[in-house]
């Protein structure tokens, strides 16, 4: 059996179920560490808002993962540290 992972720009549209992916404090700080648990679709919209290439990866069709770039300038080298969050089901 083939799972078949696409990846698509990340919407608006997205944000409050990209919010479910974390499931504690802790999970959030490594993701987001200036952040307020529980994540919120407005605190990510702020940062959506902010970032650059905003994307997330779709298992069998359904959100999996989101991930951006901060801190990224013309002047930088493409390897940026991305943001990300993943859901579980994508972790195990």
């Amino acid at each position: 059996m083939s799972t078949a992972l696409t990846h698509r720009p990340a919407t608006y549209d997205d944000l409050q179920e990209i919010c479910q992916f974390l499931q504690s404090p802790e999970e959030l700080f490594y993701s987001y560490p200036s952040a307020s648990w529980p994540l919120t679709a407005e605190q990510l919209a702020e940062a959506y808002a902010s970032r650059k290439g905003s994307t997330v990866v779709l298992l069998e069709n359904r959100l999996a993962a989101y991930a951006n770039f901060f801190r990224c300038k013309p002047s930088m080298r493409p390897v940026s540290v991305p943001t990300h969050l993943a859901c579980c089901s994508i972790r195990a």
